[in-house]
């Protein structure tokens, strides 16, 4: 029996939305779109399987917005795609076992790239193949619990300056519309290095901020 969308659930529903939006944002942020037109990367079954693993990595809170990270997997993945360049042409010529072994790997992933894609067997060798790439670049883990403390808010606005029940916002972008001076019903507590990029939700990395800057801010 078909169970139709509409079983899932909205909220079921969009998580896996943002799930997959979110691979797809990061993978643009390491390859590029043009990247992925010119290698193998724009054929259905590597694309899936690519994005399965990244898919995989940010459930396991892996950071995604971190440059240099990105870089590095860039790195990684270009070599990856070289060397898989190179066994594919060799691969319908010789049998993968009598490769030499730094390149059954390889041979192993194009062979589940061929035949039977949708086979569970096939599956595991590609997602396996792409986790095995990525993963070492991304050692790098979001904090385990992404909102701070309910004591922090007022710990931090203790140890302030406080004038006339106020504290300056510190207006970190320069921002006309900054509220300047808030109270502590109005202050936010902000990532002083975002969640998104590995911030702690630490006593250390944490700020009072007005609103309207918190918002603007986002991940930088």
């Amino acid at each position: 029996m078909r169970l139709g969308l509409d079983r899932l659930g909205k909220s079921r529903i969009a998580k896996a939305e943002r799930s997959v939006n979110g691979a797809l944002a990061w993978a643009r942020a390491i390859m590029s779109d043009e990247g992925m037109k010119r290698t193998r990367l724009s054929k259905k079954v590597d694309f899936y399987s690519f994005i399965s693993a990244l898919m995989e990595l940010m459930s396991h809170g892996a950071v995604t917005k971190d440059r240099l990270q990105n870089q590095r997997a860039r790195k990684a993945v270009r070599s990856a795609l070289s060397k898989l360049a190179r066994v594919d042409e060799r691969v319908s010529r010789y049998s993968f076992r009598s490769m030499p072994a730094r390149d059954r790997r390889l041979a192993q992933y194009v062979v589940a790239t061929r035949e039977g894609t949708d086979q569970l067997r096939n599956r595991r060798v590609r997602d396996d193949f792409w986790t095995a790439i990525l993963s070492p670049c991304f050692p790098k883990r979001l904090a385990a619990r992404r909102l701070f403390g309910r004591d922090l808010k007022d710990s931090l606005w203790n140890a302030a300056r406080v004038r006339k029940d106020r504290i300056d916002c510190p207006n970190p972008e320069g921002r006309e519309d900054c509220w300047q001076r808030i109270t502590c019903d109005d202050a936010v507590v902000d990532h002083r290095q975002p969640y998104s990029r590995g911030g702690p939700s630490s006593r250390k990395n944490a700020q009072l901020m007005c609103s309207v800057c918190n918002s603007a801010k986002g991940a930088r």
